[in-house]
């Protein structure tokens, strides 16, 4: 029992008394029955936002100052969703800011202490004395890759890992609520990194605690943005938008890698505060301002009139039927008068499936009910792959460029980031490719094997099913969310979560490894070589954009991942072998590895994330979007952790086991999307070898395959992550159930964040042996990845062939 106070006051002497010192007494028992009655208070207060009238909740504050300050202005759906697109582009590239500085500060954490110049204060006996004075213990030794390793995997392992949990919060919160606490925490444990060196802090527990806690709450940012994303806009055009917003993650970790490597060879304990208190003032001013649902401000009734369309169309579809038609296509759109009168409505993205929605539609579904929509399994396993590559780029493509190339760790860095320029470009291809043929798996597909994608005779605007037409998954009332189960029986959904395992890995791998392999393979410093390593993410930014677009062209997801998967495998030893011959091949390999590798990653992390969450078979049940989400992202993101972990266990024995390691993650990633995709995506599989074999020739040649790199890997990466998500997450198999938008998003990034784990940690493990064995393992998860959506490039053709009959 605790000591109240007044024993506290009647247990002291009376010469304590006496002698002045009790006002000290007085003081600390006053705080500390203060903070007793802290402690009590807060249940009477929240009790009444426990159970509530809805109806009477208030918007946020910044938006009711807003309204006050001008009480004439329109707040129309279009204002809101701008501000909700700005403020999750924001947040995000918020997540990633904070994510970039360890893979530029390794390169200063341990190095070459002979190359560097003497401090004030450093006499020249003790540095010939003490080969490793430069370097920060515990970083110090040997062991250093295998620590860092260490660093890189316990941020991602427990990222994958917790993902799945935020996709199922996230669907039972509110969202500003969800994404504010997670930016603020996330925030601080960057900042607490940082703290290390102001304060001597070298332990090695230390770093490995607040690496994991900032991977736990890093979790909220996928599952909460997308979420709020697919609730405001419906499925027209959603992969061009999807394409376009997805180039936060790349602004991001390019922003990331230029404030580090500003203060990387000053102060970097700076590298991580600064990114830390942008992401506290972000979040902020995300509570401030975001506007989570449309409900809360009377913009619900398109949505509910889009969720009847969507009933009324499985109905006519129903009664008929093509001639030919797969037992599995019985929901595509039939008729004449149908595809000339209704060309703007989007079908089923995977067909029409047994309903996932049981008896309440306000309620979230589950994991298994989310892993039971069509396509989350594929695109999961598939955005695996992708974000196995990715996320290798991501941590050692700086790393890899300065140890192959004359350039010095600054300026590798800045090479680095033409891998996220390509990522945008190949992010908003992929998703206006996409939304133009309706076809995400076979975008994907094709980007992956940098295939020509099929002219599309289609209607443009017409969404037919995505895989296909599969039993519903719903019961009689399509409100309630979905659970694991019922997302996992979902077509795609296991492909395209063990595809972005692999990917996530080989981009996670670079996202922690790459400013330390450039400097290590060039010339360049610290700080070139973070600056440099900015254009892999670069290149992710044109590959999201660029695979988005593709996907909506073609409605081939898997296809255009696997095209930029089977691309990035050989580009990924051709970077490795040519990126270090001059600064200008070292920039353009970059960038093209870079589009490449987070092509496929942010295609099925978004667009084939929510195209399978809103599958067919939920029936309108709009709550398994969030659950799909989960079960793919988680298992990437499980990849996102054990990449890095293995990229530094083979660093040690070279950078070319580290890119073998990652070209065989890409070709896993493509083999699990065979069965999504057409045989003729696979013939264009070596491309990706020209940017690990020629990008170091010079500088130029760098330059430009790093950019095409970054576009084709990127691109199927960004559109999985992006509309595909969303999609799936407002599957139609939902019956209009919404609250399944973060699960899904959170399946299929946390699927394929298994893989960016997955890929840095083999990255380390293989670079030891050489940069070319990365780049094999690289060219193999893209491969997988393919392959994982053979099956759904398959349906999107067998339906793209009827409907051309029809027309």
């Amino acid at each position: 029992m605790a000591v109240t106070p007044i024993e506290v006051m009647s247990n002291a002497k009376v010469d304590c008394f006496d002698s002045g010192e009790s006002p000290g007494v007085l003081a600390l028992t006053y705080i500390a029955y203060c903070c007793y009655h802290l402690t009590r208070k807060p249940i009477s207060v929240v009790k009444s936002v426990l159970h509530r009238n809805c109806s009477t909740v208030a918007l946020p504050r910044g938006v009711l100052l807003s309204d006050a300050i001008d009480n004439k202005a329109i707040k129309t759906a279009d204002n809101y969703k701008f501000s909700v697109l700005a403020l999750t582009y924001i947040a995000y590239c918020c997540y990633h800011l904070t994510r970039k500085p360890i893979s530029v500060v390794k390169s200063v954490l341990h190095r070459n202490c002979s190359t560097v110049a003497l401090p004030r204060g450093v006499l020249l006996s003790d540095a010939i004395d003490n080969s490793t004075w430069c370097d920060y213990p515990p970083f110090d030794g040997p062991n250093a890759p295998a620590l860092f390793g260490t660093l890189d995997s316990a941020f991602l392992f427990c990222y994958a890992i917790a993902m799945f949990a935020s996709g199922f919060i996230a669907e039972r919160v509110s969202l500003r609520y969800f994404l504010t606490f997670g930016m603020l925490l996330s925030g601080i444990f960057c900042y607490l990194f940082g703290l290390a060196k102001t304060y001597n802090i070298h332990s090695i527990g230390y770093f490995v605690f607040v690496q994991a806690m900032a991977g736990i709450f890093q979790t909220t940012g996928w599952p909460g943005v997308v979420t709020v994303v697919g609730r405001w806009f419906g499925k027209s055009k959603r992969g061009l938008i999807f394409g376009i917003w997805n180039s936060h993650t790349s602004i991001g970790n390019i922003f990331g890698s230029l404030i580090a490597a500003k203060y990387v060879e000053s102060d970097w304990s700076m590298s991580f505060i600064v990114p830390g208190l942008i992401m506290g003032v972000c979040g902020f001013i995300l509570f401030l301002f975001l506007v989570d649902s449309p409900d809360s401000v009377g913009c619900a009734e398109r949505h509910i009139e889009t969720r009847r369309r969507d009933q009324y169309s499985r109905v006519e579809n129903a009664d008929s039927p093509s001639d030919d038609s797969d037992p599995d296509d019985t929901d595509i759109v039939v008729g004449e008068q149908e595809v000339t009168m209704r060309a703007n409505e989007r079908s089923p993205m995977l067909g029409s499936v047994t309903s996932l929605s049981s008896s309440n539609s306000s309620e979230a579904i589950g994991f298994a009910g989310a892993l039971r929509i069509p396509g989350v399994v594929e695109f999961s396993l598939c955005l695996f792959f992708s974000k196995l590559v990715s996320y290798t780029f991501l941590y050692w493509l700086p790393l890899y460029i300065q140890s192959s190339t004359t350039l010095g760790a600054e300026l590798s860095a800045d090479l680095s980031t033409l891998f996220d320029v390509g990522g945008i470009i190949g992010a908003i291809a992929a998703g206006v490719l996409s939304d133009y043929t309706n076809m995400p798996a076979s975008t994907c597909t094709g980007m992956l094997a940098v295939a020509v994608p099929m002219e599309v005779t289609m209607r443009a605007n017409e969404r037919s099913p995505m895989l296909g037409s599969v039993t519903s998954l719903s019961s009689s009332n399509s409100s309630e969310a979905i659970g694991f189960a019922g997302a996992l029986r979902i077509p795609g959904v296991v492909e395209f979560s063990l595809c972005l395992f692999f990917s996530k890995l080989v981009s996670y791998t670079f996202l922690y490894w790459l400013p330390l392999y450039i400097q290590s393979s060039t010339t360049l410093g610290a700080e070139l070589s973070a600056d440099l390593s900015t254009l892999f993410d670069v290149g992710g930014i044109i590959g999201a954009i660029a695979a988005g677009v593709l996907s909506d062209y073609t409605n081939m997801p898997a296809s255009t991942c696997t095209g930029m998967l089977a691309v990035a495998v050989p580009m990924l030893l051709v970077y490795q072998h040519w990126g270090t011959l001059s600064l200008p091949v070292n920039i353009l390999l970059l960038f093209v590895v870079g589009i490449l590798v987070n092509g496929p990653y942010a295609l099925i992390t978004t667009s084939v994330s929510a195209e399978l969450g809103q599958h067919s078979c939920l029936d309108g049940n709009s709550k398994a979007l969030a659950t799909v989400t989960a079960i793919i992202d988680g298992t990437g993101s499980i990849g996102a952790a054990v990449g890095p972990l293995l990229a530094g266990l083979v660093s040690s024995s070279g950078w070319e086991n580290v890119f073998y390691m990652l070209m065989i993650s890409d070709v896993l990633a493509l083999l699990l999307l065979v069965r999504l995709v057409t045989k003729e995506f696979k013939r264009r599989k070596r491309n990706l070898l020209v940017y690990q074999h020629w990008g170091t020739l010079s500088l130029p040649v760098n330059i430009l395959l790093l950019f095409v790199v970054g576009i084709l890997v990127n691109g199927p990466y960004a559109l999985i992550t992006t509309s595909v998500s969303a999609e799936l997450g407002q599957h139609s198999c939902l019956d209009g159930n919404s609250k399944a938008l973060a699960t899904v998003t959170a399946i299929i990034d946390g699927t394929g964040s298994i893989g960016a784990a997955v890929g840095p940690l083999l990255a380390g493990l293989v670079s030891s042996s050489g940069w070319e064995n990365v780049f094999y393992m690289l060219m193999i998860s893209d491969v997988l990845a393919l392959l994982l959506l053979v099956r759904l490039v398959t349906k999107e053709f067998k339906r793209r062939k009827r409907n051309v009959r029809i027309e």
